[in-house]
């Protein structure tokens, strides 16, 4: 069968049909189902992906904004004069939030869990205001039973604690159900009131706004009487529950938001959007139930849509779809309206909000949530939300000022002003994955206030409905994240272009197969020949041989005669030099003549070799250095300085306690024994504040803020209300500190303690883990005696900078890490930048104005070495000849660590780096300059840090790891091992991220025989360990990701760089030998043919009769190969 061959235009043709039809099935089929699958591997909460990360643990706070209502009028109020509000705020909290205990439940594709939130108060954010300001609010207590009392309406004989008490539910978040007893009659109420509030002749007070909202006010309930002691007694046996923290027997602590902080919320199940991306994140069960269990209504019982993290994906792009949220807090399903459209951080949004309030007279569907759904007239007015069924707590949630609510409760308050941009709520979406960008939760709380005649604090009050407090909650996605939705945008983006681009080619080709169809058959109508005469000595009589040659096609000579070579090779068709090839005549200019195939394939390696050579020494070096530089250095905006600025993850902070087992022995001579308790494991989130760039020497100064959260997921079963013995750190360190500057001073020293401490037996003390880290023990200077009163004096003037918090007059608190929990650092510190060299990104330059420590008075020990330690340079030698080198504040030290070996993370080849934290002076000269004083210096191990803190602290490794045995044979309990105690940090080499660390350190304290102080008179000499930690930094998957593209670009860009010089060597090669073959062969196969053809023409020369014999000489012609 006879093999059909295609002409160009059908061939141009057959390409422009086939890439239209691919580009139809990739348009249809093939991107649809890489862009979901792609969407469910970004956006599903699936164990192990990004996003579960990112959702489980929010990296990065939330702004969470009070703003309190001053009332300005309090006395006219009592008096039923209208009240005026004054707002005051926005008090700035950071919000980070977290889901914890996490489960998944792979049968119906969901993930169970608790969530946490923790506050911390953003001082930044909130100046000039400082929470310290007083404002006048009602009395939640009263004001709050009597909205109790007036919602169960008809008089009881019940006991009046089950009512009274529900005014501690007063707390916004807590969400127990509770069934109250029905009140008694008002008066009785109001003397229960009048008991525990000491008889107010207001029901409005003063009050701090930190106090108000985290702090706690006091609550007395040490009182006698039958109605208040009943009240008492119910607090008593369900504080807790109601949200107040004990302070003393009988004495409270109620906040509004305090008891929410860093509690758990009922267990939550929601999807997990791995089957199903439409149901991302829709709540299934909440607290045990499948739907709210409170209205009474299915519509309104029903949990519809997600739990308001993350919404669907593929969402509408002109804002058709409606979105639904729970709000389980308020026992509520909302439904989200477009409201427009807008950009965040170059992703065009949708602006979606919705009506916190109800309108239960005009909306069916509302008066499930009204008093008596069946009847219309019990509804609230417009724009109100009774949360009393759900929380038990007679709160009315609107919009901020009234937003969208009926007018006349405006008309009820003056110095409300609703406004539609800072009172609504809304939230910004990218409608491509579903992810919120920015969005402002907003909520006010108000209570009702009306006249009561038979209570003598409301009997004169107007009606109104009162505002209590307003929040919003901005959450604004970091640029680091939404450049990795853009990353995705682009993607898709890519994938559209490639489907026109194949669509809009496979119709060029068409229509220029159609075109050139076309011309070729205009051109077939028009073909021409031409005829061109040949001679040859071999015809008889030199008869002419006409030869037809097409215009368009080299002409085909007979094959029957030979052709007179030597008259052909100097005969021109058209002034054109013929040659003879495959028995073919073809013509061609001489300065047109093409490459062979060979010689294109030697140059086209030659090419590659040379851009190969210059990508190697020019190009990948110059686009290695842009994008490092861009992608490592500190200029703002840039990616490095927010992540750099405010960590997006938290570090795991372990504490371990030594708690002393042996108090008595010790205190008669005898050896310490320590028994290890931990881990108490605390999240640490790390932010730089205050920045400020330096233009003119390319530097940033800042000051660092650590926050710590305290982890019980992760600590174990550990409390931290755990009690150890350990010695009473403030005893303690007076005396050592008296003994290095003022040994005379002891006897005072020594009655001061008496008089401060009443007389302890013991420099020993038994004390709640928590208290000792953060919460503080009391140190109580209400003393009178000289010695007490001196040492006092010192406390007063300089307690801030012993790390004490003063609580009461002349009270203090004490603890570790109490001090630099959510507080600035003292001094600021100065860094290079790296924006002119980013080989000096995040070096030392300056701290608290000073260019050195100027501590140690030794050059080198005072001089900054290396990086601030949360950030280096790339491009580490591989062989670790390198060191690592950060400074430390706290330390007063440069730390230098030295390769140890090389490792690996997650995939990643990592060189890995330690150190020891103590000093070997007797070995190293250089860490003289950290002893006591020249003379005088420990034995390898102890860092002393008096000088740097003024505090007697001696830093080591844990369990004196590579410290002298010596100090080991002092203390028994411990037990060095290198995998536990060493600090090590694994650092990415190529940018000099360390993927993963353990920075481990231990507090010692030396006790020893002091004659003058007679609770150490008889004591052993030893290093006596207190606790140690160990902070885990890991880099989080979201940021390995990142960094594993990156050297995955690098990697391709140097395997391209060696195909080029490799590839080009291989062409050049190929094509050389390729053309010598060619060459070659082609020569010997001509000098045949010609051969034969000059035999052939002999032979008929001879045969020809009565002619005389011509000699004819045939010369041979070179004809250039492969010419076609």
């Amino acid at each position: 069968m006879n093999k059909i061959k295609l002409t160009r235009s059908q061939k141009f043709g057959v390409y422009g049909l086939s890439l239209l039809l691919f580009s139809i099935v990739f348009g249809a089929i093939m991107l649809p189902s890489l862009k979901y699958y792609l969407m469910r591997w970004k956006v599903a909460i699936k164990l192990g992906w990004q996003m579960r990360y990112i959702w489980g643990k929010l990296p990065f706070g939330i702004d969470t904004k009070f703003y309190m209502f001053n009332l300005t009028n309090p006395d006219e109020v009592d008096n039923g004069a209208k009240p005026i509000m004054q707002e005051i705020g926005p008090y700035v909290y950071s919000e980070y939030a977290e889901k914890a205990f996490q489960e998944d439940h792979d049968e119906d594709d969901s993930v169970s869990y608790n969530a946490r939130s923790y506050f911390y108060f953003n001082p930044e954010k909130t100046a000039p205001l400082t929470g310290y300001e007083e404002i006048i609010v009602p009395n939640y207590v009263g004001l709050g039973t009597m909205n109790i009392v007036v919602k169960e309406r008809p008089g009881a004989t019940n006991i009046v604690g089950r009512v009274t008490s529900n005014f501690l539910r007063l707390n916004f978040f807590l969400l127990r159900r509770y069934n109250p007893v029905k009140s008694v009659f008002f008066s009785y109420i109001g003397k229960a009131i009048d008991n525990i509030l000491r008889k107010p002749n207001s029901l409005f007070e003063k009050k701090r706004v930190k106090d108000i909202l985290f702090d706690g006010m006091p609550l007395d309930c040490t009182v006698k009487d039958f109605a208040g002691a009943a009240v008492c007694n119910e607090l008593k046996s369900q504080y807790k529950d109601f949200g107040l923290i004990l302070v003393e027997e009988n004495q409270y602590i109620l906040s509004l938001i305090g008891p929410r902080n860093g509690t758990d919320s009922p267990r939550t199940r929601v999807h997990r959007g791995i089957e199903n991306l439409s149901k991302l994140t829709e709540l299934i069960v909440y607290a045990d139930k499948t739907n709210m269990s409170v209205w009474d209504d299915d519509y309104c019982d029903e949990f519809r849509g997600t739990e308001a993290t993350l919404f669907r994906p593929f969402l509408d792009n002109k804002g058709k779809d409606d979105l639904d949220l729970v709000y389980s807090a308020l026992c509520r399903s909302f439904t989200l309206s477009a409201d427009g459209f807008g950009e965040w951080n170059g992703l065009k949004t949708i602006r979606y909000t919705t009506d916190l309030g109800t309108d239960g007279r005009a909306n069916p569907k509302d008066r499930c949530y009204c008093d008596d759904p069946k009847n219309p007239d019990t509804c609230m007015k417009k724009g109100t939300f009774d949360a009393y069924k759900c929380v038990r707590l007679p709160l009315i949630f609107t919009n901020p000022h009234f937003y969208l609510a009926d007018s006349s409760y405006l008309s009820q308050v003056d110095g409300l002003s609703p406004n539609k941009e800072k009172h609504m709520i809304s939230i910004e979406i990218d409608p491509f994955t579903g992810i919120p960008l920015h969005t402002h939760t907003r909520a006010q709380f108000n209570l009702n206030i009306f006249k009561i005649d038979k209570f003598r604090l409301m009997n004169k009050f107007p009606e109104a409905l009162l505002p209590i407090l307003w929040i919003d909650q901005e959450m604004q996605l970091p640029a680091f994240l939404t450049e990795e939705i853009k990353i995705f945008h682009q993607f898709y983006a890519f994938g559209l272009t490639v489907q026109y681009l194949l669509m809009f080619s496979g119709l060029v080709l068409c229509g220029f197969s159609g075109f050139l169809m076309f011309k070729e058959h205009r051109k077939k109508k028009m073909e021409m020949k031409t005829t061109i005469p040949v001679k040859s000595d071999s015809q008889p009589n030199s008869a002419d041989k006409k030869i037809h040659i097409n215009t368009l096609q080299p002409a085909t000579l007979p094959t029957s005669k030979a052709v007179d070579t030597l008259y052909l090779r100097n005969y021109n068709i058209r002034y054109l030099p013929a040659v003879i090839l495959n028995s073919s005549i073809k013509s061609y200019k001489f300065f047109d003549m093409p490459l062979t195939k060979n010689q294109k394939i030697i140059v086209a390696g030659f090419c590659m070799f040379v851009f190969g050579i210059l990508f190697q020494t020019a190009i990948l070096p110059a686009v290695l250095r842009v994008q490092v530089k861009r992608q490592i250095a500190l200029k703002d905006g840039w990616y490095m300085r927010e992540i750099w600025g405010t960590f997006p993850f938290s570090m795991e902070f372990c504490f371990y306690f030594f708690n002393v087992t042996n108090p008595d022995e010790i205190t008669n001579g005898e050896k310490p024994i320590v028994q290890e308790v931990g881990p108490f494991i605390y999240d640490k989130w790390h932010e730089k504040t205050n920045q400020k760039d330096h233009e003119e020497d390319d530097t940033v100064s800042y000051t660092v803020r650590n926050t710590y959260f305290f982890n019980s997921e992760k600590s174990k079963g550990l409390t931290g209300d755990e009690e150890v013995i350990v010695p009473h750190y403030f005893i303690l360190g007076l005396i050592l500190t008296v003994q290095r500057e003022n040994p005379t001073a002891m006897p005072i020293v020594g009655k001061a303690i008496d008089s401060i401490f009443k007389k302890p037996k013991t420099i020993f003390m038994k004390a709640k883990i928590r208290d000792i880290l953060f919460d503080g023990f009391v140190i109580d200077c209400n003393v009178q005696d000289f010695a007490g009163t001196a040492v006092c004096s010192e406390v007063a003037d300089n307690y801030e900078k012993l790390g004490l918090k003063l609580v009461g007059e002349k009270k203090y608190l004490m603890s570790l890490w109490g001090p630099l929990n959510g507080t600035d650092s003292k001094g600021r510190m100065r860094v290079q930048r790296g924006i002119k060299n980013f080989m000096n990104v995040g070096t030392v330059v300056e701290y608290d104005n000073k260019l050195n420590i100027s501590v140690w008075g030794d050059e080198y020990c005072d001089t900054f070495n290396g990086t601030d330690g949360t950030i280096f340079h790339p491009f580490f030698n591989k062989k670790g000849n390198d060191d690592l080198v950060a400074y430390n504040e706290l330390l007063c030290r440069g730390i230098s660590c030295h390769f140890v070996s090389k490792s690996k993370w997650k995939g990643f080849d990592t060189l890995r780096y330690t150190t020891d934290l103590g000093i070997d002076p007797e070995n190293n000269p250089r860490h003289k300059c950290y002893c006591p004083s020249e003379d005088s210096c420990y034995r390898k191990g102890p860092y002393d840090i008096y000088k740097c803190l003024r505090a007697p602290i001696m830093i080591t490794n844990p369990h004196f790891y590579l410290a002298d045995p010596y100090y080991l044979t002092l203390v028994d309990g411990l037990s060095p091992d290198m995998e536990k105690h060493m600090l090590i940090i694994d650092l990415e080499p190529f940018t000099g991220a360390p993927v993963h660390a353990h920075t481990r350190g231990q507090f010692n304290m030396f006790i020893n025989k002091t004659d003058k102080f007679k609770l150490m008179k008889k004591f052993p000499e030893a290093l006596l360990p207190l606790m140690w930690f160990d902070e885990i930094t890991i880099l989080p998957d979201f940021l390995l990701k990142i960094l594993r593209q990156g050297l995955l670009l690098y990697k391709i860009a140097k395997i391209y760089q060696y195909l080029m010089i490799f590839g080009g060597i291989a062409l050049c090669s190929y094509g050389g030998y390729k053309h010598y073959k060619s060459t070659h062969v082609e020569d010997t196969k001509i000098v045949g043919e010609l051969e034969k053809t000059d035999s052939f023409n002999e032979a008929d020369n001879d045969n020809t009769s009565n002619k005389k014999s011509t000699s004819t000489t045939i010369q041979k012609i070179a004809v250039l190969p492969n010419i076609n």
